[in-house]
């Protein structure tokens, strides 16, 4: 998945002696106004993808376009005059040039704080023509990191189950991806019944669940590049729930022993193929998920409760040093480590509703941000601040993706194409 694009030019030096943040993560923000001028010479429409990618973020918000009394060349030139702007309340200005021939292109482009009418941000990227809508997520991403301190995410993969023709006879789940903006749509699998996508840190592989030719569902693994794909071992009894370590080199799953039904959680080393099984006893251990660090294991389990009960419990990645971290009314699910390592994003269902909330690793500090008829599928950007999921507002209604800060105050919903989505996961673009 890597590209051929290169940053050229410095970051011309701050004009602030300690960096400027703008904080995501307590609270609700009053978003940043920012003019976005017209690149010069954008043909391609780039600075409209930047715009619509700082606007989705919910930390910036657009001055209107008719207040706009210099134009990009001129800023370029001779930077802002900032009588002129300040009468708009803009609090940063944005501009470009686009520089391509049949091959090649480079956008340049500057970030202005009109507080002080210096540059904060000043940068080239180059790369082909071809890939013109990654090169203006990454201008988004320089100028989100800019403002927040904070890694962009904008050049972010989805991959997720489109279900067709769901409440028919014959439906068929299989698994798709495309760019976080809804562009660049591929089919990856066929079906009749593919669930769980899971990319590998690396962005080259997906390991995903499976029903093929009427087997026991298996975990598979495919291949990003020769779409080619492959069991995930040889066991008797049903494997599920894939999650690949924070390096790649082990996969951690469910498995259901169909000698006594235990569902317990092993790990696999990909390179050895040798396999540990972590927790062996009677009852369901489920949808593990390593920390950020891969020396732990965050899984959900109803051991020592009534029927029915569902909890999250943290082990490190022996099965040792076993803990319960979820004491709550109602049920846990799909428990997910933030890159972070600060917070674990999970589902809950709670008198008959679905919520998704986030809880220390210490199991304080559990929070709800949003709920719904039925929400699935939890993932961190990978800057740890935001989480996308798949929500469902009714019975028979079509799934969609939608995207949430931590803080729950800023919730959007995907551009699908109006495509039945489910079981998201996402890769950032390197």
């Amino acid at each position: 998945m890597t590209v051929f694009m290169t940053i050229i030019l410095a970051l011309v030096s701050s004009c602030f002696s300690a960096p400027l943040r703008v904080e995501i993560t307590k609270g609700q923000i009053k978003p940043e106004p920012i003019a976005i001028l017209p690149f010069v010479n954008d043909d391609l429409l780039i600075n409209e993808i930047v715009e619509k990618d700082l606007i989705s973020c919910g930390v910036f918000e657009m001055v209107p376009r008719d207040t706009y009394l210099q134009n990009s060349q001129d800023v370029m030139d001779k930077g802002p005059i900032l009588s002129r702007w300040k009468i708009t309340h803009a609090r940063f200005i944005l501009c470009g040039r686009v520089e391509k021939n049949s091959k090649n292109l480079t956008i340049h482009f500057r970030l202005y704080d009109i507080f002080s009418g210096k540059a904060m941000l000043s940068l080239s990227l180059k790369g082909f023509v071809s890939q013109f809508r990654r090169l203006a997520h990454m201008v988004a991403d320089e100028v989100f990191s800019r403002v927040t301190n904070e890694s962009g995410y904008f050049n972010t993969q989805i991959t997720f189950v489109e279900t067709l023709g769901r409440f028919k006879k014959g439906a068929k789940s299989r698994i798709v991806m495309m760019d976080r903006d809804g562009h660049n749509f591929e089919k990856l699998t066929d079906g009749p019944l593919d669930i769980t996508p899971r990319f590998s840190p690396q962005g080259d592989k997906l390991a995903f669940l499976s029903f093929k030719n009427g087997n026991a569902a298996q975990v598979y693994l495919l291949d990003l590049k020769s779409k080619q794909q492959k069991v995930l071992g040889h066991f008797k009894g049903m494997t599920y729930a894939p999650r690949f370590a924070p390096k790649g080199e082990d996969i951690v799953f469910s498995f259901i022993d169909s000698k006594n039904g235990n569902n317990s959680i092993c790990l696999m080393n990909l390179g050895s193929k040798s396999v540990d099984i972590l927790t062996d006893q009677e009852g369901i251990d489920t949808s593990p998920c390593f920390s950020h660090t891969g020396d732990e294991i965050a899984f959900v389990s109803n051991r020592g409760e009534k029927l029915g009960a569902a909890n999250i419990f943290i082990m490190n990645r022996q099965g040792g040093n076993l803990r319960r971290i979820t004491f709550g009314e109602g049920r846990y699910y799909q428990p997910v480590w933030s890159p972070r390592g600060d917070l674990i994003a999970f589902v809950k269902l709670y008198k008959g509703e679905f919520y998704l909330g986030v809880i220390a690793p210490d199991g304080s500090g559990e929070r709800l941000i949003t709920r719904g008829y039925l929400i699935e599928s939890p993932v961190w950007t990978s800057n740890g601040r935001y989480l996308f999921f798949t929500k469902e507002n009714g019975p028979k209604q079509k799934s969609t993706i939608c995207f949430i800060d931590v803080t729950g105050f800023h919730l959007q919903t995907l551009d699908t194409k109006g495509r039945d989505a489910s079981h998201c996961d996402t890769i950032l673009i390197q």
